[in-house]
């Protein structure tokens, strides 16, 4: 497997991982598993940027994995605001 597409492939693990853990958490589906999916998912989108590190090292400059990398760094800045936003709405209805 070549470097930049390996580079691509850890770029875009934690972009997918947050879009499912929103999508999950939106939806109203209330069982274990999905809250096992939901977890693992918020914890890979929470360290992006350690894939983001991971990925530039590999790709050595590669545009697409400059582009992608802003989104990693993003990822854990979702996941955070998503927290800060129950913690909010929580107090709210206290």
């Amino acid at each position: 497997m070549n470097k930049k597409t390996l580079a691509v492939i850890l770029e875009i693990i934690p972009i997918v991982s947050v879009i499912t853990a929103l999508s999950l958490v939106f939806a109203s589906l209330n069982n274990d598993f999905v809250r096992k999916i939901i977890l693992v998912a918020v914890v890979i989108s929470f360290f992006g940027f350690v894939f983001g590190i991971i990925a530039r090292k590999l790709a050595k400059g590669d545009k697409l994995v400059k582009v992608l990398s802003i989104f990693d760094f993003l990822c854990p800045v979702i996941i955070i605001a998503l927290y800060v936003i129950t913690f909010i709405a929580i107090g709210m209805s206290l």
